[in-house]
């Protein structure tokens, strides 16, 4: 029988409408795969995208210009001297023509030349020159590539962009009274960049901000990107000025002194990272460091630290850093995580210092050590959910091999949890256990999940993990563990809590295997096996060095986004030019993820490069890499114990899936 029934349609009506909304959607493909230019811009007869906004009276050379990138994520600004010897400072290569833009004195005026050159149309070749207005663009278009020829100060990260670097957006030249707010912004490079900072530092946010009307135009900013669709550029451009407007709506309640979570910020992320094709730090970029051009914004129910790597680092290395009971920036609830966990104490605490210890000597020390004889040979897809094997069954239809995170996930858990516990799951047991990648992963959001259906399936999947471990020769070591009296501490703290000492203690290092080792593990896995579907030469790259490949991977797309800590002093700081007093005890997000994107110290961040000679800065893992790999607690006093682990099995379990591809 047809899917669609007895007659083959619902109905003829649902026939009707069904096949108008395939007519429809033929039509329109052309126009949504279409490559988006710039609205604000007019396009001449070379084929060069330019705007103009117009000033009463001319520009005066003594004042000076400001040069830059706009109209895309990645902004930039130099203020120039303009002198009667032109300046080229911007080029744009088209497939007929290739233009040159200079900036020249003429008399008192600053004017912009241009010089055409058109191999393919000599009779667009020629000069011109006009008095510069208020400002004046020129703008990246289908088929060509535009270069800024100046140096510039990039204002998300606060550093020097070479000349001869390659614009998405446009090529902008404002006039000193256009950017009034930055009158201090003169002087060498190195005095422009300490003014720009300064200046952002003064509205909690972008540089040129003035008002709520700037704000919203920064979100202008992410829609003509060069090569996006126009369906993709008009969509990100109204999604980001949404957000800029409930951000501001969140920087004015901060300054009131509201800081409670919504539902909103965690239904923002979630749509931008499906927007982002599940890349989560992509997502990140957008809404913590782009959008407020690197400055603290609201985040959940306290406030982010600017995500530049050397506040992250800082923060993340702090050997006091304070703790309590928030999971990404939202108070904790008891469906997910005990109190009692290392995760919640603060760094360098008793019980924070004997629980890392402890966990070390149980397991998390040498658990990695041997080589892993399973070869997946026998793996068994019944364990997966009904709804993966559904999702399966159809790709296999299609002809698509590659698999999902929750087929993956049945690769990495028994594999995990066998080296944690000294037992390896059933396959009954492993089929209960595996769904936490689904529901336990939603623990991220804290008590925004609490008293929601949600609730009995994540007590009901972390009761089987626990029924897991309790008979574990994992559990003997443990209990034999808790009688030291190096972890008298955290003995005390387990007896304090409501269930018994050993269920607790068992809980605890059964959460943390499998909220940030299975979850993150599976994560990390899918994307190794990802990019080399994608990409072929990612194939051979893997299979040269598995490691320093995952650890690139991670720094380009981390498993976790950030942590979170408690201020301990209140202070003052602006966000979304709103004055927001913090008081002692508000979580303070410190963006890793974001970190490892910082060009200062990854140079061409967003290139994937495993031949980094600075690996050991990567903080991917929640602490400086070198420091991770040496269990330096000093270095990284909160460092994922379970790294080691953790790249073996998603060496191994990707080394599997992407057997059959050939390298490049």
């Amino acid at each position: 029988m047809s899917i669609l029934g007895r007659s083959g349609c619902f109905s003829k009506w649902s026939c009707a409408v069904l096949m108008g909304i395939v007519s429809v959607l033929i039509a329109v493909r052309p126009l949504l795969l279409r490559p988006y230019t710039p609205t604000h811009c007019e396009t001449d007869r070379a084929g060069a995208c330019k705007h103009e906004e117009r000033a009463e009276a001319p520009v005066i050379c003594a004042g000076g210009v400001f040069v830059g990138r706009t109209w895309q994520p990645e902004i930039s600004l130099v203020h120039l001297s303009v002198s009667p010897l032109e300046v080229a400072f911007a080029r744009l290569t088209g497939e007929v023509c290739e233009v040159e833009y200079f900036l020249v004195c003429v008399g008192r005026a600053v004017e912009v030349k241009e010089a055409r050159h058109c191999p393919g149309d000599p009779e667009l070749d020629g000069k011109g020159s006009r008095g510069l207005g208020a400002t004046w663009e020129v703008c990246a278009a289908p088929r060509q590539e535009l270069r800024l020829l100046v140096t510039t100060i990039d204002v998300v990260f606060d550093l020097e962009i070479p000349s001869d670097s390659i614009v998405n957006g446009c090529v902008q030249v404002s006039s000193p009274g256009a950017l009034s707010v930055l009158s201090a912004v003169r002087g060498t490079l190195s005095e422009q960049r300490d003014a720009l900072v300064a200046r952002k530092h003064e509205v909690g946010g972008c540089p040129t901000w003035k008002d709520r009307a700037d704000i919203l135009r920064r979100g202008g900013d992410f829609g003509p990107a060069n090569g996006n669709s126009l369906v993709v550029g008009v969509c990100m451009k109204w999604f980001m000025t949404q957000y800029q407007k409930f951000a501001i709506y969140q920087a004015k309640a901060r300054a009131a002194g509201k800081f409670e979570a919504s539902l909103g910020s965690v239904a923002i992320l979630a749509v931008l990272n499906q927007w982002a094709n599940d890349r989560h730090t992509d997502a990140f970029m957008v809404l913590t460091a782009w959008a407020t051009c690197g400055e603290t914004s609201p985040f959940h129910s306290g406030m982010s630290a600017q995500p530049q790597y050397a506040t992250t680092a800082r923060i993340a290395g702090d050997l006091h850093q304070r703790r309590e009971y928030f999971m990404g920036g939202v108070v904790g609830t008891d469906m997910c995580f005990d109190k009692s966990l290392s995760l919640f104490h603060s760094s360098g605490s008793p019980e924070h210092t004997q629980m890392r210890q402890m966990w070390d000597e149980v397991t998390m020390k040498t658990m990695h050590v041997e080589d892993f004889a399973t070869d997946f040979a026998d793996m068994d897809p019944s364990n997966s959910s009904w709804l993966t094997q559904a999702s399966r069954t159809a790709k296999d239809m299609v002809g698509r091999d590659l698999p999902s995170q929750e087929e993956i996930a049945n690769f990495v858990l028994p594999l995990i949890l066998g080296r944690i516990w000294d037992k390896t799951p059933t396959k009954e047991e492993a089929q209960a256990m595996v769904q936490y990648k689904t529901w336990g992963a939603l623990c991220i959001m804290g008590g925004l999940i609490d008293n929601t259906p949600l609730r009995w399936k994540i007590l009901s999947i972390r009761k089987s993990l626990l029924e897991f471990a309790r008979d574990s020769p994992g559990a003997k070591k443990m209990a034999v563990a808790l009688e030291k009296p190096e972890y008298s501490a955290v003995k005390s703290l387990y007896e304090a809590q409501p269930r018994p000492m050993m269920d607790t203690a068992l809980q605890n290092l059964m959460d943390a295997s499998m909220f940030a080792g299975v979850v993150g593990t599976t994560d990390m896995t899918t994307k190794c096996v990802e990019y080399q579907y994608e990409f072929p030469s990612h194939v051979g790259m893997f299979r040269k060095s598995p490691t320093l490949y995952l650890w690139e991977m991670m720094r380009l797309q981390s498993a976790v986004m950030a942590g979170t800590s408690i201020t301990r002093e209140p202070y003052v700081v602006k966000s979304y030019l709103e004055e927001v007093r913090v008081p002692a005890g508000t979580p303070l997000a410190y963006l890793n993820a974001v970190g490892n994107r910082d060009p200062k110290v990854f140079p061409e961040p967003e290139k994937f490069d495993m031949d980094r000679p600075n690996w050991g800065q990567n903080l991917a893992w929640n602490g400086e890499l070198h420091f991770v790999v040496e269990r330096n607690y000093t270095g990284a006093p909160r460092h994922c114990p379970g790294h080691d682990l953790s790249v073996k099995v998603a060496e191994h379990v990707c080394r599997y899936l992407t057997r059959s591809l050939a390298p490049a």
